[in-house]
């Protein structure tokens, strides 16, 4: 089973409060943030578990065995992520729960069950072409030196590698 982090709440450095949820965790920690920014990884970590519940309803929903079975390994992939994320998290302090999909997850997946998976399937490339983009900026960006940059290596090393052919 899935877990959701207990919120918690820090402070985005000065100038920053409108742009935190577009800077990746590792940035915020590297301008000398008092501690890790969990909520920026618990951010991340309900974006990763809300693309695998729909990554999930998309297998369901497919009647083509072939996709479906993409769409059930590409939750695996999101899987092995909110891992990463939980990992992280916990390391640092936070504590996770049980999964509970956002209300956003909860309205997609009503409109895919609607109006099927072609509805649902290019609204999730777009968050994922979204999602890769920024994690592999914070691969490019984060100096190996920073603390916690080793996680942010390891989940764009992850992402950014074929985890199986289609």
């Amino acid at each position: 089973m899935l877990a959701v982090p207990e919120l918690s709440h820090g402070v985005a450095p000065k100038g920053l409060l409108p742009f935190r949820r577009l800077l990746p965790p590792f940035i915020l920690h590297s301008m000398n943030t008092p501690t890790a920014d969990l909520h920026t990884f618990e951010h991340h970590w309900q974006d990763e578990a809300d693309a695998a519940h729909l990554y999930r309803v998309l297998a369901s929903l497919e009647p083509d065995a072939k996709k479906s079975d993409v769409y059930r390994r590409l939750a695996d992939v999101e899987d092995r992520h909110v891992t990463i994320w939980t990992d992280l998290i916990v390391k640092n302090g936070g504590a996770v729960g049980t999964f509970k999909p956002t209300g956003r997850t909860k309205l997609l997946e009503w409109l895919g069950r609607r109006f099927g998976p072609g509805f649902l399937l290019p609204m999730l490339l777009s968050e994922e072409g979204r999602e890769v983009k920024a994690y592999l900026h914070m691969h490019r960006t984060t100096p190996r030196t920073v603390p916690l940059a080793k996680h942010g290596v390891t989940l764009c090393d992850h992402i950014a590698a074929v985890d199986f052919e289609i």
